[in-house]
């Protein structure tokens, strides 16, 4: 999906919107890379999106796979152990860590937005509060 956005992707929205158009333009090339890794990490977003969006920066292939294989190894080891665990295991466990894992998804963008690690927020946001 990146590679056919970034060929085709950007004429396609060019001769759509009749004007020039730039992208990420106030992110540095290695915060695109935490963007798709927190992208990745997050369930929430399409993953055909954000590859689609990747796609349409400037970020290269290999910061745009490295970032995408890191990020669904987390959810990719949850998955495959709940699926092994589902017909083995404790159901006390299993709500437990999946208890853990919502908190996890919904606490770590709450605790980005407010601590603020490495200024993580305000060079995604340049600084607004609009999210």
């Amino acid at each position: 999906m990146t590679l056919l956005s970034r060929s085709f992707g950007r004429e396609a929205i060019v001769s759509f919107l009749h004007r020039d158009i730039s992208f990420s333009e106030h992110v540095a090339h290695r915060h695109l890379f935490y963007i798709v890794l927190f992208a990745r990490l997050e369930p929430v977003f399409s993953f055909a999106l954000v590859s689609y969006g990747a796609g349409l920066t400037s970020m290269s292939l290999r910061a745009f796979a490295l970032s995408t294989l890191i990020g669904m190894f987390p959810g990719t080891v949850i998955l495959n152990y709940y699926g092994k665990s589902f017909f083995s295991g404790s159901l006390l466990l299993q709500i437990t860590l999946g208890l853990a894992v919502v908190v996890l998804i919904l606490g770590v963008p709450i605790w980005i937005k407010r601590r603020n690690p490495w200024g993580w927020y305000d060079k995604v946001t340049g600084g607004k509060d609009d999210l």
